[in-house]
């Protein structure tokens, strides 16, 4: 029948068994996470992403697992599972290096190192620049442009 009508085989056979699924069903019935759990997750990666958070693995196979351990208790994730999460959403999710001066930087940004670095600098300039005197204080924007310098006279 199914050369009658120029069809594959396997299509006609699935056409008439309605219990046969797709491959896609198949893999991902196969998931340990469902589709619309993952979404969450890559919404969650790319909220630290709108935050400068970087994406860590372990961050990101804790948080996965905390989202399994909803619907299945006791289950666990493998180390593997982090990068099979990735390849399934390499497009949202894209993969960059970070440069090691960058690694380093923001390994070291710690709360106790930003806390010291103002506290040296208040030991030095004092509370609201009283120590320093007035002819050495310059109003700079954040981009590091003395105020007022880039307007016309």
């Amino acid at each position: 029948m199914a050369q009658k009508h120029g069809i594959p085989e396997h299509t006609l056979r699935c056409l008439l068994n309605p219990g046969n699924h797709s491959i896609d069903d198949f893999n991902a019935a196969k998931q340990k996470i469902p589709r619309v759990q993952e979404e969450v997750l890559v919404q969650w990666c790319l909220e630290l992403s709108s935050h400068n958070i970087p994406l860590d693995r372990s961050n990101l196979l804790l948080y996965a697992t905390t989202v399994l351990q909803t619907t299945h208790l006791g289950e666990k994730l493998s180390s593997r599972w982090v990068d099979q999460f990735l390849t399934r959403h390499q497009s949202c999710l894209g993969r960059q290096w970070a440069r090691p001066h960058d690694r380093i930087r923001s390994a070291t940004a710690t709360p106790e190192v930003i806390a010291g670095y103002f506290a040296a600098y208040k030991s030095i300039v004092g509370e609201n620049g009283e120590k320093l005197p007035a002819h050495r204080q310059f109003a700079m924007d954040e981009t590091g442009v003395l105020l007022g310098s880039d307007q016309r006279k």
